[in-house]
């Protein structure tokens, strides 16, 4: 009995110093609310956001309502981004986090506890940033030498360069049905643009 529960000692130890490590080594935060909404468990990422006291509304605030928001529901949520640290006017070196809500049940009755956990998509939000100003670098360039060229052939159309011959009215007209097709994408995709942002 005393070699048994020396296994079970050690089995026990080695799953707590798995578990430790897990929790310490994940590159997201993690955040346990109890029912009270009082913090049960946070790892090292989840103490460090929530310790933060430069922000106007502070992470512990910003997390009980993500949690609270939970309620009842037995599916895991994701609650709308939350933005941590970096220059308010510049969004220069700004963190931004996804929050993933879900329950966790230690007994078969109900949800005890809210587990919070915090992915950070910052780089991702760089990537997007960095699309969309390209799309849109791009689609001005694009813009101002295409109204040029759509100008001078609706002025040859109209025959103020000279008369035209039946073929070059015709193959001047399918220009200016590409060129209005093309204007037709671009103001696409700056709509697109501005609708991601």
């Amino acid at each position: 009995i005393a070699i048994g529960n020396a296994e079970l000692h050690s089995r026990l130890r080695r799953q707590q110093h798995l578990l430790q490590a897990v929790l310490r080594d994940i590159n997201d935060g993690l955040v346990v609310f109890d029912k009270e909404l009082n913090i049960v468990l946070a790892n090292p990422i989840g103490q460090a956001l929530l310790g933060d006291q430069s922000e106007t509304q502070p992470w512990l605030i910003r997390l009980r309502e993500v949690a609270r928001n939970l309620g009842d529901q037995d599916r895991p949520t994701a609650a709308p981004e939350l933005r941590f640290g970096g220059n308010p006017e510049t969004g220069e070196g700004e963190m931004v986090y996804q929050a993933f809500a879900s329950h966790v049940r230690t007994e078969a009755e109900s949800p005890d506890l809210t587990a919070i956990v915090l992915h950070d998509i910052t780089d991702q939000k760089a990537e997007d940033r960095a699309r969309m100003d390209f799309i849109s670098m791009v689609s001005h360039e694009l813009r101002n030498p295409l109204h040029s060229l759509n100008g001078f052939v609706k002025v040859v159309l109209q025959g103020r360069a000279g008369p035209l011959t039946p073929l070059q009215h015709e193959f001047l007209t399918m220009a200016d049905d590409q060129v209005a097709q093309l204007s037709g994408r671009i103001a696409e995709l700056l709509e697109y643009n501005r609708f991601k942002a």
